[in-house]
């Protein structure tokens, strides 16, 4: 092969051409500083000499560029030349964005945790069958519920560009929070229709037992402050308002009952108080309180009840008795005396509430909300908006959820059923009716 290479000079002025070829092409080779000319021309001859000594035919040259020049190269040389603009520099490494996590990254993660959690359950209860567990509803229902990225937005009053009625429910035990009750949910989004001028009344669907003196009588006063508004409060009993469900309900201006309701149950309670000093000296267990006062200890587990301490109790829910009683009344327009005679704890059939004055309505809940829209309110055509509070469970509710339904836990023995009895109930005086249902 002839050499191809060109002087500097003739480089200047004209181009090489190099014929076409399926195994050959065409590379720029860079010039070399003067100062480096010669390392760099040692290195392009030791290359050169290498292609020469593939061909029988080819010439050995020694002519060394020293600015860019066309020069036929087989296609391996090429593919392993330094790109001429990156020629003087070091190659930089490629840097790639990280990639994002993907959805199928997160539950391999999830199945990961859940065979750790199935692996530690069965290493310490290897006999028990979880298959009641898995298929139990409640379990289904916590695994659906893990907290979402819209959390509280649910719990917000929507903007309603018409008039309407809102709905809210008091569901549940009336305590601070639980899954069915939020008192501080409730007091926001009666404050919030307050503000809406397109709200025009208010409708209570009451379903519960009662709860704390202190809840009860907080809830009542804010629909109290809901009613100087000038809008009208209506309610409606499902299958129970009893004790604090009917103190807050009372409260409306028109009360409509399911004929299956239980409502009454108008009185105070505390308790159960236990006293376990008899057990204790069964089964050697000493409990000790040390105290300043007398009555300082009163309702321990590990101290008798004195008739000192049952007077001051006695007093103590007395006086949210009196409260009770005198907003019934109120409400019902009543004699106190008569109201007094009626609110012995007792509970009520709808038709006996009728018949007492405690409610306005016995009906089916379609009935009511018909018979509530046309006569009560006089405007068939305006919109019941359900205004819910939906409860958003924590990854602390959900576990202890499943622990909780694990078979073979002592659910059913008597401490047990003391303690969940202890916790259902309200803390202190109540309007809580406690019974069968």
């Amino acid at each position: 092969m002839s050499d191809i290479t060109p002087n500097n000079d003739e480089l200047k002025n004209e181009e090489t051409v190099i014929p076409a070829s399926s195994e050959q092409s065409a590379q720029i080779v860079p010039s070399v500083p003067e100062d480096s000319a010669e390392p760099a021309a040692t290195a392009l001859a030791d290359e050169v000499t290498e292609t020469s000594a593939s061909s029988e035919e080819a010439e050995t040259t020694s002519v060394q560029p020293s600015a860019p020049v066309f020069m036929a190269q087989p296609l391996e040389v090429v593919a392993q030349s330094a790109p001429f603009e990156n020629a003087s520099e070091p190659a930089k490494a490629d840097s790639k964005p990280k990639a994002k996590k993907s959805a199928g990254f997160w539950v391999f993660c999830l199945v990961i945790g859940a065979v750790v959690v199935a692996s530690v359950v069965g290493l310490f209860l290897p006999n028990k069958d979880f298959s009641g567990v898995l298929n139990d509803s409640t379990f289904s229902t916590s695994i659906s519920s893990f907290p979402s990225k819209n959390k509280g937005k649910a719990n917000k009053l929507p903007k309603y560009n018409h008039d309407y009625i809102a709905r809210i429910d008091i569901k549940g035990v009336i305590q601070e929070k639980n899954e069915t009750y939020n008192q501080k949910w409730l007091l926001d989004m009666i404050g919030s229709l307050m503000k809406d001028d397109n709200n025009k009344a208010l409708f209570l669907y009451v379903d519960s037992p009662g709860g704390s003196v202190y809840e009860a009588d907080e809830l009542y006063l804010k629909l109290c402050e809901y009613k100087k508004t000038g809008r009208p409060i209506y309610a409606y009993f499902a299958h129970m308002a009893a004790s604090g469900g009917y103190y807050i309900g009372c409260v409306a201006d028109y009360i409509m009952v399911n004929r299956n309701c239980t409502t009454g149950s108008i009185g105070v309670i505390m308790g159960p108080i236990y006293t376990l000093t008899g057990l204790f000296e069964k089964y050697g267990i000493e409990s000790t309180s040390i105290t300043a006062g007398k009555n300082k200890n009163m309702f321990n587990l590990n101290e008798p009840i004195t008739d000192e301490q049952r007077k001051i109790m006695q007093d103590y829910i007395n006086e949210a008795y009196d409260q009770f009683t005198d907003i019934v009344a109120k409400e019902r327009n009543l004699d106190i005396k008569r109201v007094r005679e009626l609110a012995d704890g007792r509970i009520y059939t709808p038709q006996q509430a009728l018949n007492n004055g405690l409610i306005d309505k016995i009906c089916g809940y379609d009935d009511c909300v018909d018979y509530m829209k046309c006569e009560l309110y006089s405007d068939p055509d305006i919109a019941l908006e359900y205004v819910e509070y939906v409860y958003e469970k924590s990854f602390s509710d959900i576990f202890s959820n499943i622990v909780t339904n694990i078979p073979g836990k002592n659910a059913d023995s008597f401490l047990d059923d003391m303690t969940e009895k202890m916790s259902s109930c309200p803390k202190g005086p109540a309007y809580f009716y406690g019974g069968a249902f």
